[in-house]
């Protein structure tokens, strides 16, 4: 079994206005990841660098799993990819 990323996501194809959580131009605010999280450690300390973080949403695309991802946008030309439950409409 191959490991998949969060940054599988570029390479991945543009979410539909219908499958989309959010819409691009949302302003969106990273959740906050707890000790306790069921995250493997990738992805927890991933998030963590962006707890309470906000930002725009880029673009929407789906990965290889068919599970939707964002391209975030942050200050000083920052950005992330975080999938739909990561983010909370502002």
């Amino acid at each position: 079994m191959e490991q998949m990323t969060l940054f599988e996501c570029e390479e991945a194809s543009p979410l539909s206005k219908e499958e989309m959580v959010f819409q691009i131009g949302d302003d969106v605010k990273v959740r906050t990841v707890q000790e306790n999280d069921s995250l493997d450690p990738e992805d927890f300390y991933y998030l963590k660098d962006f707890s309470n973080k906000k930002g725009i949403i880029l673009s929407a695309k789906t990965n290889s799993q068919g599970k939707e991802c964002y391209e975030v946008g942050f200050d000083r030309d920052v950005k992330g990819y975080f999938y739909s439950r990561d983010l909370i409409l502002l």
